[in-house]
């Protein structure tokens, strides 16, 4: 890695060797007004009003978890990621090894960048800001008739200037669609990948509740508009690794089993995934859904590490939502570090490879 390279973090600048082990797929701060839960059920559907029984605007309480792990989003209280919640959720990060974690959120979505730096000045975390956008209902209304030069303008803004009127700089961009392909996304995702291409910064990825065809799609659009696709990374790839749709399992149970078909695909042609939302404590089993699995994303990566990708995979917890905290009956960004990392190791996969994931890997990555 040239000397001259940074990574741009919530309090500045820093040099690739200070990042230490990173979580490559987190939110610490949300917006508190974004359409949470018109977002969900617009492509999750509605829960069947006998099997949630709390009231939707009641906040999070223990008697209703059991629930709201299979509902999350019927609760808007779920969204709540306060600055005093994060801090001590950072913190715990921070005393078990944790160096850095890449902010994934985007405007819609975003909380306070300024919350962010406080959170990072106090717990001495790194913490890198992302532009770009989250899936299309997210969107402030500012971003909807934006052409492809106004959104190139915009997150170029955010990455040279500062965001939100502020110094702090994003240190990656994100993409995101859940849905169909429209116009302005299509603009979107271009202004996106030149914006990666011109600055240097490595681009997250989220395509999902898409078959593979399309997330292909996503991936072959960012490479035509000029992302450098070792700079791409994919992130909650698990969800290629199991089936989770109850029903598909029914009617062919031969979908039983780990599936890596699709990530060596992806993983040959230079792209980096990111296996996250470790710790998930939801489903959506009243749409018939199914949980993912710790063991398959992690069966899935010892698999992968066989084959000779180490040099490809990072990993997070993804947490967006209190259900996921450790205050509120969740693993926390600790899942990483006190159960993922000692599993692997006692699965023989050696420390190189592990530092590799969580240390090497995202230094390259946000290193520009």
């Amino acid at each position: 890695m040239a000397d001259n390279k940074i990574i741009q973090t919530v309090r500045g600048a820093i040099a690739p060797s200070r990042l230490g082990f990173t979580s490559m797929h987190e939110h610490v701060l949300r917006a508190s007004d974004w359409p949470y839960q018109a977002i969900y059920k617009d492509f999750l559907g509605e829960i069947p009003e006998n099997r949630f029984p709390v009231l939707p605007d009641k906040p999070v309480a223990i008697e209703d978890l059991a629930y709201l792990h299979h509902s999350h989003h019927e609760l808007s209280d779920t969204n709540g990621l306060d600055e005093p919640l994060m801090h001590d959720e950072v913190a715990d990060f921070g005393r078990f090894g944790g160096g850095a974690v890449l902010e994934c959120g985007a405007p819609g979505i975003r909380g306070d960048v300024l919350g962010l730096k406080r959170i990072s000045e106090a717990t001495d975390v790194h913490i890198i800001a992302s532009t770009g956008l989250y899936v299309e209902p997210s969107w402030p209304e500012v971003f909807r008739t934006m052409s492809r030069a106004e959104f190139a303008d915009h997150m170029e803004r955010e990455v040279s200037v500062g965001i939100d009127g502020t110094s702090i700089r994003s240190g990656q961009v994100k993409a995101a669609i859940n849905g169909p392909w429209t116009e302005p996304f299509g603009a979107f995702l271009e202004a996106a990948a030149q914006t990666a291409a011109a600055s240097g910064l490595c681009m997250t990825a989220h395509i999902e509740e898409c078959s593979q065809e399309d997330h292909r799609r996503v991936v072959d659009a960012l490479a035509r508009f000029g992302m450098p696709l070792d700079r791409l990374i994919l992130c909650h790839f698990q969800a290629h690794f199991q089936e989770l749709e109850l029903m598909r399992l029914v009617e062919d149970p031969s979908r039983f089993g780990l599936h890596l078909d699709y990530a060596c695909e992806v993983l040959d042609r230079g792209a980096v995934i990111c296996v996250d939302c470790f710790g998930i404590v939801y489903d959506d089993e009243p749409l018939g859904g199914i949980a993912e699995s710790d063991a398959y994303k992690i069966a899935a990566v010892c698999q992968l590490l066989e084959r000779g990708y180490e040099d490809q995979i990072v990993m997070g917890t993804d947490i967006f939502m209190k259900l996921m905290t450790r205050r509120f009956g969740g693993h926390g960004y600790v899942r990483l570090l006190n159960y993922v990392v000692p599993t692997l190791k006692s699965l023989g996969i050696s420390p190189s490879t592990i530092e590799k994931m969580c240390v090497t890997t995202p230094a390259r990555l946000l290193a520009h």
